[in-house]
């Protein structure tokens, strides 16, 4: 699993370089999808965020502890395919049955304790990203991983 998109094509010029917020860890083998965190920085996604604006393309490392100190090229092409870890609710790995039965649907993004962005594949809240197709690496949690793109339908924006 890579944090490059799954299909590539002509460059979209849609990459913009952003300001981080203070100390967010990204995971090599995890999501970076990110949010504007209101003060013209960029903030990983959680569950119930409806303002994702695009990926992170990042590898593993965590931002500076100062606000703004360190920057990230966001991929903002919602149109987009990432490959990102799936985990049920619970935080255990789901099943090759599940897996299947999710192809198609929308699901929320989850954090774990350990900093990892997974497709949280039965949470079905916020819809924010929707899930194309799966693979298995292996058994353990955050071996299975869906392809998904934003789900622009559930994108909310606000006001200033």
């Amino acid at each position: 699993m890579s944090t490059k998109p799954l299909i590539m094509g002509e460059s979209s010029n849609k990459v913009i370089n952003m300001p981080l917020g203070a100390s967010e860890v990204f995971k090599d083998l995890a999501g970076h999808f990110v949010i504007p965190d209101g003060s013209g920085r960029v903030q990983l996604a959680n569950a119930t965020d409806v303002n994702v604006i695009g990926w992170a393309l990042q590898g593993e490392r965590t931002s500076s502890a100062t606000e703004g100190a360190d920057f990230a090229d966001v991929d903002t092409d919602l149109g987009k395919i990432w490959e990102i870890p799936a985990v049920l609710n619970d935080g255990t790995a789901p099943t090759d049955a599940q897996l299947k039965a999710a192809v198609g649907e929308t699901c929320d993004i989850k954090i774990v304790s350990t900093n990892y962005q997974y497709a949280n594949i039965n949470a079905s809240s916020i819809d924010i990203i929707q899930i194309l197709a799966w693979k298995r690496y292996n058994n353990s949690v955050g071996g299975q991983t869906v392809f998904v793109r934003i789900n622009i339908e559930k994108i909310v924006n606000t006001g200033v």
